[in-house]
């Protein structure tokens, strides 16, 4: 009875390890055919392909495609942003060009507009960026490029012991762009600021003063106001555009004012 018993469970046993290694093979046999097999290489050209994909995708969504940047030229600051209101962002760059002036190197702006993921040239100018040298003691005037709420913003900042800080608002009309805004501010420290906001929708300027003492340690202890007023804008006088602007050098003829004024 006992040897029975063991005869049986060692059959079975065996027929059992028998099966075990046919399936082990067939297995190994599967994994070793060059129609299953995955190499380590068509696993990184698959992951590379779906990278590349979803990359030019973003590029196309985005609008991260590369510009063309003009022989001798650098991007010295760029920007993204609705600026004809189609939902479509479209991008700004100002370049240090490969002009050399009185005033140091001479910028370029320029806005391209998106067309099947690439960016194209759709408008440049000459003028609404100074040149690197324009700051005086302060250095190079350029200070910042933003693009938000349909509008290109520019600022400046520059002078030596009375120095000035612009910021301009440019907008397209459907036509040109034109200056919508401004705010410039001429100022000295512990002394005075005087500050000139411009508003071409609004047809305004205001204008004020204001006068400042410092303590020994250069901090305001004391600040007032000097003068204060609106000045109309001829709704008629259609505002600079970027094709023929300079920055703190656009000179204006306001309602009333025998001085000129400049934007």
């Amino acid at each position: 009875m006992n040897s029975k018993r063991k005869y049986k469970s060692a059959s079975w046993k065996g027929v059992a390890y028998l099966n075990l290694l046919a399936v082990l093979l067939v297995f190994l046999s599967a994994c070793s055919s060059p129609e299953g097999e995955v190499t380590p290489d068509e696993t990184n050209q698959a992951f590379d392909s779906a990278t590349v994909s979803d990359q030019t995708n973003n590029e196309v969504n985005s609008g991260m495609s590369e510009i063309n940047v003009p022989s001798g030229y650098m991007i010295r600051a760029e920007d993204d942003g609705d600026l004809d209101g189609d939902g479509v962002s479209e991008k700004v760059v100002i370049f240090d060009t490969d002009r050399t002036g009185e005033m140091g190197i001479e910028r370029e702006v320029r806005v391209y507009s998106q067309e099947d993921g690439f960016w194209s040239l759709w408008h440049q100018f000459i003028g609404p960026v100074l040149a690197s040298e324009h700051g005086g003691m302060m250095g190079d005037p350029f200070e910042k490029l933003e693009v938000h709420d349909q509008r290109i913003y520019i600022n400046h900042f520059g002078g030596s012991a009375d120095k000035w800080h612009y910021t301009h608002e440019f907008e397209f009309n459907g036509e040109s762009w034109q200056v919508a805004a401004a705010t410039l501010v001429y100022f000295q420290n512990c002394a005075y600021s005087e500050t000139y906001t411009y508003d071409f929708n609004e047809h305004t300027c205001f204008y004020s003063k204001q006068i400042e003492a410092c303590n020994d340690d250069g901090m305001v202890v004391d600040k007032s106001m000097e003068d204060s007023e609106i000045i109309d804008i001829d709704p008629a006088m259609a505002p600079p555009t970027m094709d023929d602007f300079t920055p703190g050098g656009t000179a204006l003829e306001l309602d009333g004012k025998k001085d000129t004024y400049y934007l």
